[in-house]
């Protein structure tokens, strides 16, 4: 009798010894996840600073296109349990990324019936851009909720900070820039990131995780540098970027 009373209480505390351990989201930890990144890149006005009057040409901007491509994460944080299974942490990210869009930045016009602004404009030379957002990179607070004592669901808010990559194409048969020419302008640009995730242990150490992120450059300008003949155009123009990345992975609590 005290040998089956002393195994059910050995089983006993082995078990809450093993629920206690499972149960422990407190520590550093790190994920990787692989994700889909989905958003757009909104064209501004553009605008010539030499502008040949001879030729005539008229800048038209505007216009959407989706920015799309898959992604690789990496992230490392750290968790603390607080009141009310309530949870704080502080994560780092790191996002690797193909997506890339491509789209018509604006339209050189040339004047058919002379010089007058009042005349009507034949499109001759669209200057086509491809942006690129190779990688990019967030700290963010976490705060969450841990349900049935192994699934945590948690909200995250942060700064961003990406590498933005634009190449401009000349195309058509008049020279904006000489006809085929391309440059790239890079920029290094801050934003915001906000997100949602659920993590769902199955062991001691590791957890499953899906996350949803939005991240938002806001208006970045970029000035462009061409030959025109014997001259130099240069071309500000602006653009907005913002995405969306949904991911899945595993995170390892050490």
């Amino acid at each position: 009798m005290k040998k089956s009373s002393l195994a059910v209480l050995l089983t006993l505390l082995s078990g809450n010894a093993i629920a206690d351990e499972t149960n422990n989201w407190d520590g550093l930890y790190g994920s990787v996840l692989i994700g889909y990144t989905d958003g757009d890149v909104e064209e501004k006005d553009g605008s010539s600073h030499f502008m040949p009057v001879d030729i005539g040409y008229l800048n038209y901007g505007g216009g959407e296109a989706s920015l799309t491509g898959i992604s690789g994460t990496l992230k490392i944080g750290y968790n603390k349990q607080i009141a009310n299974n309530n949870l704080i942490g502080l994560e780092l990210g790191a996002t690797f990324q193909d997506a890339d869009s491509n789209q018509r930045m604006f339209d050189a016009y040339n004047r058919l019936n002379g010089s007058d602004f009042n005349s009507t404009y034949d499109l001759e030379a669209p200057l086509n851009v491809k942006t690129k957002v190779n990688n990019y990179q967030t700290l963010a607070l976490r705060f969450g909720h841990i349900f049935n004592e192994d699934t945590l669901v948690y909200a995250l808010a942060g700064g961003a900070i990406g590498r933005i990559e634009r190449k401009l194409t000349q195309q058509g048969n008049r020279n904006w820039f000489d006809l085929n020419y391309s440059t790239t302008e890079r920029k290094n640009e801050t934003g915001y990131v906000l997100g949602l995730g659920v993590e769902h242990k199955i062991n001691t150490n590791l957890a499953l995780r899906a996350s949803y992120e939005y991240v938002d450059f806001g208006n970045i300008s970029l000035t462009y540098n061409g030959p025109y003949d014997i001259y130099t155009n240069t071309i500000n123009q602006s653009h907005k970027v913002d995405f969306s990345n949904l991911a899945v992975g595993l995170t390892y609590q050490f």
